[in-house]
């Protein structure tokens, strides 16, 4: 019987200051997933994008070879940006 492979996720927190409010993130990814949680100040997911397997490049957060890699960093920054201000609403 066969068993499922673990995925290596990597984990990488990141703060944002949006319109003077500090927005606390952490990027998840791996090879050829990726999303964002929000941890501060609301919780939220927001949906990265997946690299299908026979694509013979991988996600990395920064400094990618061109050739082979893509840096998510600048667009999850751009995603949580535009998330924060649609949904957030001030207490």
């Amino acid at each position: 019987m066969a068993t499922k492979a673990k995925i290596p996720w990597i984990k990488s927190e990141i703060t944002i200051e949006i319109e003077g409010i500090n927005v606390i993130s952490q990027i998840s990814w791996w090879s050829k997933d990726y999303y964002i949680d929000i941890v501060s100040p609301f919780k939220a997911r927001i949906s990265g994008e997946h690299m299908m397997y026979s694509v013979p490049c991988k996600f990395v957060l920064v400094k990618a070879n061109p050739k082979s890699e893509l840096a998510i960093l600048d667009r999850c920054i751009k995603k949580i940006i535009e998330y924060f201000q649609e949904n957030y609403k001030p207490v």
